[in-house]
């Protein structure tokens, strides 16, 4: 082994090391406590998330393939973590399937390209609305829950780009999303009994 191998390994092993002692640690930080204007953002993800799931447990009802099974049922677990740490955060305001009926569109859950791809769009804008509230949310640890989950979900965006047989290389530079446009993309998969109770509503109310 060379002095440059082995100092390698060294700084491997100080690193592990590192992660498990400051791990227990972490989890004791102070919870998210987002102000009011913070909360679109975290309710718009929440929805997005329901959505991401509905429609990973629809293909994997399904799967067309063992690999796909397992990459879309890791991205899958990875959504339902992000979920549940969203709904920790807005408590009793954390949005479920009791509030709309979920409509994913046939299309996106038969063939697995089309299904990776609905898949990539739906976390490229769920990605773009953590980038427009990185400049907005003011509370820093609301804004480190944002920024994990944005990072997850631009590993999601690879993966799924490659099982649609894509390139996994995205732009640059993400665009963000604004919080208008995002919910009317996720508006086109919710259906509410009243038209008061759509997500643009439900915005539109956090706003005021």
């Amino acid at each position: 082994m060379t002095n440059l191998s082995r100092r390698r390994l060294l700084a491997v092993g100080a690193g592990a090391s590192l992660a498990v002692a400051v791990g227990p640690v972490a989890s004791a930080f102070a919870a998210p406590a987002p102000v009011e204007d913070d909360l679109a953002y975290l309710q718009l993800l929440a929805v997005g998330k329901l959505i991401a799931i509905a429609h990973l447990e629809a293909v994997l009802a399904d799967p067309p393939s063992a690999q796909a099974r397992r990459q879309l049922g890791a991205i899958l677990a990875d959504d339902r973590a992000h979920k549940a740490a969203l709904d920790a955060v807005l408590a009793e305001d954390a949005p479920t399937t009791d509030d709309w009926q979920i409509a994913i569109p046939k299309a996106a859950t038969g063939d697995l390209r089309k299904a990776a791809a609905f898949a990539a769009r739906l976390d490229t804008v769920l990605r773009g609305v953590v980038l427009d509230g990185s400049g907005v949310v003011e509370d820093p640890r609301t804004r480190i829950l944002l920024a994990q989950i944005g990072a997850s979900d631009s590993q999601h965006i690879a993966a799924l780009r490659l099982l649609g047989r894509r390139s996994p290389a995205g732009p640059a530079l993400a665009r963000r999303v604004p919080v208008e446009e995002a919910g009317a993309y996720l508006d086109r998969f919710l259906v509410a009994d009243d038209p008061a109770d759509s997500l643009a509503a439900r915005l539109r109310r956090i706003a005021r």
